[in-house]
């Protein structure tokens, strides 16, 4: 109903990203078993640290959604 209007928009914004990490969850899988790169423990890392930085620009203008958006940013980049 009208009430979860604003979770159904955070939710449509979350589901790109849950898809990328998800994807790229299972090709990180693969490529551990041939051993562990360094970019396979950096990438994730800084991808982390990017959406911290990003939270704190658009959670206070956006709120849930911008955390939502900012979170399938970074999960798109790193996939």
């Amino acid at each position: 109903g009208p009430g979860f209007e604003e979770a159904a928009r955070v939710l449509r914004w979350l589901l790109p990203g849950i898809v990328c990490l998800s994807l790229n969850t299972l090709i990180m899988i693969f490529i551990g078993t041939f051993g562990m790169p360094r970019w396979v423990i950096v990438a994730p890392a800084v991808f982390a640290a990017a959406n911290l930085g990003l939270n704190l620009v658009a959670i206070p203008r956006l709120g849930a959604a911008g955390a939502a958006l900012t979170t399938t940013i970074c999960y798109a980049g790193l996939f």
